[in-house]
């Protein structure tokens, strides 16, 4: 799969999108809320060092999220 993005995804932007993915996913999987937190930080500082106006968009959306709680 890897080797198919470098050929077809010569920006980044579907491999950005999918470990961004992964990252929301993690956060979903952890076993605690001190887990949690730990991924919910390391995703939002993954996507806004993305080009992407979509993943940076993302990583905004689970920022503003946090100030709610």
């Amino acid at each position: 799969m890897l080797l198919g993005l470098r050929v077809g995804d010569p920006n980044n932007e579907v491999h950005g999108a999918w470990l961004a993915k992964e990252s929301v996913r993690d956060i979903y999987l952890a076993q605690d809320l001190d887990q949690a937190t730990v991924l919910l930080d390391k995703a939002i500082l993954g996507c806004s060092t993305y080009k992407v106006p979509e993943i940076k968009a993302l990583g905004r959306t689970l920022k503003d999220g946090i100030k709610r709680f």
